[in-house]
């Protein structure tokens, strides 16, 4: 049987390799964030501090990014998520279960429940 702690390790070892990958972009990241969403610039260096009255808005030119930032969300959240149609279902782990008819219909009616 694995260990808890080397499982941790292991996830924390993967999470580091994964932190150095992403090092690069961070920066790119943040110069985006100070010109299209500048109240959320200090996301990706991970020092979130952020003074009272701090001027946020310097790197700002026009509002066009963050327009286009929103509607883009939106178009991406309905391709996605399509609200007038199922888009997953509930099942369980081991198909074997999905043989019997109860729970066929106990997964049908909770993702339909989900849904509602």
């Amino acid at each position: 049987m694995i260990r808890d702690d080397s499982v941790a390790e292991a996830i924390i070892k993967k999470a580091n390799q994964l932190q150095g990958l992403r090092v690069n972009w961070e920066s790119h990241w943040e110069e985006i964030a100070e010109r299209i969403l500048p109240n959320y610039s200090t996301a990706f260096n991970g020092t979130g501090n952020i003074s009272k009255g701090e001027k946020r808005n310097q790197e700002v030119f026009d509002s066009t990014g963050a327009i286009a930032l929103s509607r883009f969300a939106s178009a991406m959240e309905s391709m996605l998520t399509p609200r007038q149609q199922t888009w997953h279902r509930l099942a369980p782990s081991d198909p074997y279960l999905m043989k019997d008819r109860a729970v066929r219909l106990w997964f049908e009616d909770a993702t339909r429940i989900l849904f509602k």
